[in-house]
């Protein structure tokens, strides 16, 4: 085979991968972000409902009588709201931070991917818009079939959405399992609170006494009951929730222009 010969082929391949692959990967992940900007309000608002939930019951569980006049009772309860407010800040900035990569693997790397020859069956006139131009709504509508463009990404946006929706709840319900990775946490910065407070005042032989393990596992099993009921009542019912719907929808039009932008 001559040298242009071998090399007309190479371009062919090129531009056949480039065309079933028509949503590069500067393509998807930007509208991976598109879609992790849009959904991290909703997920900073669940992790806001835990606040109450979880610091409440360090001021209902009485301080056992042995740190009774050994600890100061506000500083040890500081102590304990700051670590279970820091464990869920914390958890809070892992998902973000990860939502984008969760976004792209639920869109381009798992089951039905938006992957794919966009020309058969054909339904749009063009390979992709001139340089500078956007897809357009129609050609949204027109292309039905999931494969690796923009429009058929925005066609399906409904599906997609229901498909991140579905992973955020995931992570967050594996999230409290014991040891998980905000629940095991939690457990262990209450344990080091309270040890830490006792020990700062002098109380380190109070420690072998048995009412404070049972304070810390009472205050910790109040922990698990509260992070259950916020699975049950808000990430379980996540966007069929009334009071999440403006997190939920509203945005879709703004999103599909921004989808069509890319090539």
């Amino acid at each position: 085979m001559s040298l242009i010969a071998r090399v007309v082929g190479i371009l062919l391949l090129l531009l056949q991968i480039s065309f079933i692959n028509a949503c590069e990967p500067p393509c998807r992940h930007a509208i991976a972000k598109a879609f992790s900007d849009q959904y991290r309000p909703l997920v900073h608002h669940l992790f806001a409902q835990l606040d109450l939930p979880l610091t409440r019951p360090i001021h209902y569980h009485a301080l056992p009588e042995s740190l009774v006049d050994a600890v100061p009772a506000n500083e040890l309860e500081s102590m304990l709201t700051a670590a279970v407010r820091g464990n869920v800040k914390t958890f809070e900035q892992n998902t973000t931070d990860n939502l984008e990569s969760e976004i792209y693997n639920v869109m381009f790397n798992e089951d039905k991917p938006f992957k794919g020859d966009c020309s058969s069956p054909p339904r749009l006139k063009r390979k992709m818009p001139p340089e500078g131009q956007s897809w357009t709504m129609e050609e949204c509508e027109l292309m039905n079939y999931r494969c690796g463009n923009p429009p058929s990404i925005c066609h399906f946006l409904d599906l997609i959405k229901d498909r991140i929706v579905g992973r955020i709840q995931s992570v967050l319900r594996d999230s409290i399992v014991y040891g998980g990775p905000l629940y095991q946490p939690l457990g262990l910065d209450t344990k080091k609170a309270i040890q830490d407070t006792t020990i700062k005042y002098g109380g380190a032989s109070l420690l072998k006494d048995q009412s404070i393990p049972a304070y810390t596992n009472d205050l910790i099993v109040s922990y698990r009951k509260a992070l259950e009921a916020w699975v049950t009542d808000h990430v379980d019912s996540m966007c069929t929730n009334s009071a999440q719907a403006t997190y939920c929808s509203g945005w879709e039009d703004e999103l599909k222009i921004e989808i069509l932008k890319w090539p």
